[in-house]
């Protein structure tokens, strides 16, 4: 009477990916890597079901703090990006992804009102992180995760992988508190939406 998730974000081998699929062992994706060949975002209706599909984790950038490249800053700052070079090229990279993922939503006519697909410079908000969530929630993955920090537009990670001493590790705290979190009437509204695409 339990789920067995297995943690395969893309590097483990083929052979360990078939063996978990036989053993009825549920995948484990993260939407920034669900991507079709051509670096385009999945469609939701072509994610794998059998998969915990996680919007953002804690290895990886917040929604506000990667559409507004923290995490590349924080990493230039720390050391585990070049200043120059690395930089740049991560930068440009980040911006042609921006735009995938505004493409992506507008295929599925979820691109909020102001927003449109060369809108790269306009600051993240709680409109834009609300399509990205709804859009996700149509994924066939049977299961979907999302993270607190995401509904409230926060921006700096909770951990960055490879640190010790450069960043202060699981040591951010929420900026609301849980009562007040979900007695946010935008966020309730927000649950609300994530729930009738998921219960369809």
């Amino acid at each position: 009477q339990c789920l067995v998730v297995g943690e395969d974000m893309g590097t483990v081998p083929g052979e360990l990916r078939a063996e978990m699929k036989s053993k009825s062992i549920y995948s484990n994706k993260v939407f920034y890597f669900e991507k079709n060949p051509d670096h385009s975002f999945k469609l939701p209706q072509s994610h794998d079901s059998e998969a915990l599909l996680m919007i953002t984790n804690h290895d990886v950038p917040t929604l506000a703090g990667w559409w507004d490249h923290i995490d590349l800053e924080l990493r230039r700052e720390i050391g585990l990006l070049d200043k120059n070079r690395e930089f740049e090229s991560a930068n440009e990279q980040r911006r042609l992804e921006k735009s995938e993922l505004l493409i992506w939503l507008d295929l599925q006519n979820l691109l909020p009102q102001g927003w449109h697909c060369d809108a790269l410079n306009k600051a993240f908000d709680f409109k834009l992180c609300s399509a990205i969530l709804v859009a996700c929630a149509r994924s066939r993955s049977r299961i979907m995760l999302f993270q607190l920090d995401d509904l409230q537009l926060l921006k700096k990670p909770v951990n960055i992988p490879g640190t010790h001493r450069q960043y202060p590790n699981w040591r951010r705290k929420q900026k609301l508190t849980t009562r007040a979190l979900f007695n946010n009437d935008e966020i309730q509204a927000l649950l609300s939406s994530i729930n009738e695409e998921r219960i369809q």
